[in-house]
């Protein structure tokens, strides 16, 4: 028994040192592998810029009108190229999973904005005289489901299985609010709704441009019921007050009762109370803050919380009731004894 214990005892010591040896050397190769992934990544995010660099300062030398067109191939985790003044800035998808940009610089000014999948594409390149135009070549009036990337880039709250459909515009995929998809897309057409379904419609899809249900009435869905005071959103197909991912705000006296001034949160998508502000402490942008005494007319410098209105640092001015209000920027110079000094901002 006692030479079967020492046997166990040494083959669990071996299999510990092996995996001793193997764990840091498994960690090792995992990091080597996403570095080499993000370095190859890099290395193409080159390549691609050199071409559009060499094909835009070809049509610029040219002069106005001049187009050629370049074909890239885009690594899968390119997700976006964008182009701004000078600069071409590549949204990637790293091997770790994060979004981040990678920016490079070009000899001449561009303008445009490419969301694609990846893969083979051709790529406009056209001078427009003091600058040049870059698109992913397509022809107009063709439309193509957008990818999740796309949608959401274009759709503010665009949840993953939903969709949209992108129509090229001389020779540029752009998107249209009516051209969303609540159920997805599939052959370039949104899929068929059930009867009955009640979804959240925006913009153009709600006839007052703000928030509106929407019904599907055979397979397509029609503006049901505008969401306005007091129930101004829609979240999962209804009108509510608020969502949970709004900010704290500032309450009414109606709201706030004997509390007035004080803060609402969402709570259950109705505005709740959540802090009341007493005196002397008055509610700003949802927060609660000290309030001073002062005199009509009077001005100070503002806090980082009091510049509401305007970017930091600002000049306040005292309103009936002890209330500062937010009337100038004083960027980029400062703000000094309630002014900004020569050179800063203007009225709000």
């Amino acid at each position: 028994m006692g030479i079967k214990t020492q046997a166990a005892t040494e083959y669990l010591m071996v299999v510990g040192f092996v995996m001793i040896i193997l764990l840091p050397a498994i960690y090792l190769y995992t990091q080597y592998s996403r570095e080499s992934e993000d370095s190859i990544i890099s290395a193409k995010v080159d390549a691609i810029t050199n071409e559009i660099v060499k094909a835009a300062e070809q049509v610029y030398s040219y002069g106005e009108g001049s187009q050629t067109t370049v074909t890239i191939d885009v690594p899968k985790n390119v997700v976006a190229i964008n182009f701004q003044g000078n600069e071409i800035v590549f949204v990637v998808i790293n091997s770790k999973g994060k979004q981040s940009e990678i920016a490079k610089v070009a000899n001449v000014n561009l303008e445009g904005q490419i969301t694609l999948v990846p893969g083979n594409k051709k790529i406009n390149v056209r001078s427009l005289g003091d600058r040049v135009s870059v698109f992913v070549e397509c022809s107009n009036t063709a439309e193509r489901c957008g990818s999740d990337f796309e949608c959401s880039y274009y759709k503010e709250g665009f949840i993953e299985g939903q969709g949209c459909i992108l129509e090229c515009e001389n020779n540029k995929w752009v998107y249209d609010d009516d051209n969303f998809c609540y159920d997805g897309c599939e052959n370039n057409e949104c899929k068929l709704c059930t009867d009955g379904e009640k979804v959240c419609g925006s913009g153009s899809q709600c006839s007052q441009g703000g928030n509106c249900i929407m019904e599907c009435q055979d397979d397509v869905y029609v503006p049901l019921q505008e969401c306005i005071d007091p129930m101004p959103s829609c979240f999962l197909g209804e009108c509510v007050e608020c969502t949970s991912k709004e900010d704290d705000i500032c309450g009414t006296e109606l709201q706030c009762g004997p509390s007035y001034p004080c803060t609402m949160e969402c709570t259950n998508y109705q505005w709740t109370l959540k802090e009341g502000c007493q005196d002397p402490l008055a509610c700003v942008d949802g927060q609660c803050i000290i309030q001073e005494e002062c005199n009509p007319g009077e001005t100070k410098c503002g806090s980082e919380l009091e510049c509401i209105n305007n970017p930091f640092p600002c000049v306040l001015e005292c309103l009936e009731g002890d209330i500062w209000a937010d009337i100038m920027t004083c960027l980029p110079d400062e703000c000094d004894g309630g002014q900004c000094v020569p050179g800063g901002g203007g009225p709000a």
